[in-house]
């Protein structure tokens, strides 16, 4: 099974993936990798049986081409339904330099996927891994 783990940045993608899945395919964590690599890396432990998370922001095109061959019982879409606000926190607190040198260019990123998810054809369960009030 190929989980699909999406959200804003800093969300708590990967700290909800490390709990639950032995595999976990993260291009944050993949120096020099690119996105194809990382497809390509999920692809090949999908194919040995792995159960996997593919951490992604928002399936990009090439992320669906990928699945798109795959039975639906074996892919699965999760958002992790973390606040802008506790986002930026996050983000922040992990310090990691890339994030904090354009951090107003990392929030407008997440305001385009939040737009995103809104009117998106995906069906994510949703997991709120942190309980606030406020919405975008």
């Amino acid at each position: 099974m190929i989980t699909m783990i999406c959200g804003l940045i800093g969300a708590g993608k990967t700290t909800y993936a490390s709990k639950r899945f032995p595999k976990i395919s993260d291009l944050d964590f993949m120096s020099g990798w690119t996105k194809s690599d990382q497809i390509k890396m999920t692809l090949k432990m999908h194919e040995k049986g792995e159960n996997i998370a593919h951490i992604s922001c928002y399936p990009t095109i090439e992320e669906m081409v990928m699945i798109k061959n795959l039975p639906p019982e074996e892919i699965r879409f999760i958002w992790i339904d973390t606040p802008p606000i506790q986002c930026r926190k996050n983000i922040i607190t992990r310090g990691r330099l890339n994030d904090l040198q354009d951090l107003g260019h990392i929030l407008q990123v997440n305001a385009e996927l939040y737009a995103r998810l809104s009117s998106s054809p995906i069906h994510f369960e949703r997991v709120k891994v942190f309980e606030m009030n406020e919405r975008w």
